[in-house]
Formats: C-alpha cells, structure tokens, sequence
C-alpha cells in the first residue's frame, strides 16, 4: 500500500509543505517538530518511500507517518 501513498501528497496531508520534489528530502519533523532531523528516502525494494528522523528516532513508511501524526 505504501507505494501508492506518494511522500509529497504524505507530507502535504500532515501539515508539511515540501519545499522540493527530489529524494532523499530534509525537513523538519512533522512528528517531534526537530528542525532538519527528518529525512524522506525513496525505497527500491519495495517501492513508496521511506522516513526517519534523528532527533525523535521516528521511521517507517509514508503510512506509519500518517499514523504518527495523526496518533492513530
């Protein structure tokens, strides 16, 4: 499911504008709020795209960002 689940509409839907279109992207965090601590990957086994951030230790897929954020 997660490679239909596009990492800027992802991002867009959490409240965090993506500044660029490319991988691997740096922001901060829409989880913990640390300032360029989140990365955004692009996963070539099994397609989608993935995330972790430094500061709060969050990672998985665009789905499980969702879910972090919106504490579901």
């Amino acid at each position: 499911m997660n490679r239909y689940a596009d990492w800027s509409q992802v991002l867009t839907s959490v409240g965090t504008r993506p500044e660029a279109a490319a991988l691997p992207y740096r922001a901060g965090c829409p989880i913990c709020g640390t300032a360029h601590q989140f990365t955004v990957y692009a996963d070539p086994v099994y397609s989608g795209q993935w995330f972790r951030c430094a500061g709060c230790g969050a990672a998985g897929d665009m789905i499980e960002l969702a879910a972090a954020v919106w504490k579901v």
